[in-house]
């Protein structure tokens, strides 16, 4: 017994959807594009700068923690990736300029750490 094909469906009499294409904006509407720069900036250099900072904060921590200095070194070369994406994100999230400068200034504090004579 052979199976019988399935049977075509009836033509629908719907319209077409829209075309409609992501992330472009409709005609006529400004770009932003000093804007986005602006983040691009914030986000990426200063962000890594940032993280930077908080693994030699971690790092002369662990210093003064009793870790020896290969370990506080593997540990500040592990924390700059991921405290750069942590950071990336979070600063992403933020509405306002200022409390993304604001975000980057508190994470950058732990360099303080890094400066004490001796780490």
């Amino acid at each position: 017994m052979r199976a019988q094909p399935p049977a075509p469906s009836p033509a629908s009499n719907r319209a077409a959807a829209p075309v409609r294409q992501a992330g472009i904006a409709p005609p006529g509407e400004p770009l932003h594009l000093g804007r986005r720069a602006l983040t691009f900036l914030i986000v990426v250099p200063l962000a890594l700068a940032s993280s930077i900072a908080f693994a030699v904060g971690l790092r002369a921590a662990m210093v003064i923690v009793g870790a020896g200095a290969a370990n506080a070194n593997a540990l500040a070369l592990f924390a700059v990736p991921l405290a750069w994406g942590i950071l990336a994100s979070v600063v992403l999230m933020r509405e306002r300029r200022s409390a993304q400068l604001a975000t980057l200034s508190l994470y950058a504090l732990a360099i303080v750490v890094g400066l004490v004579p001796g780490t």
